[in-house]
């Protein structure tokens, strides 16, 4: 029997996830066919995303990421006028992750934060940066990540990024674990306020970026 493909193994992992998907729709009363249109639309989207670079996190790694930026979006409290109506979604933009991308297309349909609905932007490079709530930049060179982090255009974007110091919020393995970081120098300059249930558990450094 010949040996799986890497693409195989996404394939199986796009089925598996968006069966997971469909179940959530169904559980939240969605009709049938909506839901399993739904899907499909994301799967198709996902499939025909670029290959993942030799760097690409596995999906065990871009799974964890994911659900921290997920869970962040419950503990972080952003100004009126980072919303242009009283309905628009929380964005959270994805830059060089394409694995956490995937993970967080799947894993948030028919999902909402605080009555508002979830809305992934994955961004390409030259792309806009404008009216993103949460950003997550992945594995890159300091010299990429700030120059990133400094076209940002707004004060309320909470950044993250990858075992750098460089945002407002970075992921750090710890002695076997993801664990992430709080810069409280960045957290001040920021247009938005961090939860203490959210501090609570991360380890806060002062920063000096």
């Amino acid at each position: 029997m010949p040996a799986c493909s890497s693409s195989d193994s996404l394939v199986d992992h796009l089925f598996y996830r968006c069966s997971r998907a469909i179940g959530r729709l169904l559980a939240r009363g969605a009709a049938p066919l909506l839901a399993v249109a739904s899907t499909l639309v994301l799967a198709i989207a996902l499939s025909g995303a670029e290959a993942a670079p030799p760097g690409e996190l596995s999906q065990q790694d871009a799974g964890a990421r994911a659900g921290y930026l997920y869970s962040f979006l419950g503990y972080i409290e952003w100004p009126s006028r980072a919303f242009a109506l009283a309905d628009s979604p929380l964005v959270i933009g994805v830059v060089n992750a394409e694995s956490v991308a995937a993970e967080l297309l799947l894993s948030t349909v028919g999902r909402n934060v605080n009555n508002r609905p979830v809305t992934i932007r994955r961004v390409r490079p030259g792309e806009s940066l404008q009216d993103i709530h949460l950003l997550y930049i992945g594995p890159g060179d300091t010299e990429q990540v700030e120059s990133l982090l400094a076209q940002v255009p707004q004060r309320w974007t909470v950044t993250v990024t990858d075992e750098q110091a460089a945002g407002v919020i970075s992921f750090r393995h710890t002695d076997g674990r993801l664990r992430f970081e709080v810069s409280n120098a960045a957290a001040e300059r920021g247009d938005f306020k961090l939860s203490s249930r959210l501090m609570s558990v991360a380890i806060v450094q002062p920063g000096s970026n």
